[in-house]
């Protein structure tokens, strides 16, 4: 497996795990829970830089092998 399926796997995951911390994010508003909602938020918008960051990486692997 090359750096193209690793990178596609890594988006898979980080998506499902950011799904998860927006859950949890809305979760902890429902209940008042607002320090737990600002470490998922914050941890969900880290998520998304890593999300970004490897996209543009899959995406550059992807398009220079043609």
């Amino acid at each position: 497996m090359g750096p193209k399926v690793w990178s596609l796997i890594g988006l898979v995951i980080l998506l499902a795990t950011n799904m998860i911390l927006f859950q949890y994010t809305i979760e902890s508003y429902m209940v008042y829970d607002h320090a737990s909602m600002r470490l998922f938020m914050s941890i969900a918008i880290i998520n998304v830089g890593l999300i970004i960051l490897l996209y543009r990486y899959w995406k550059k692997i992807e398009y220079s092998d043609k």
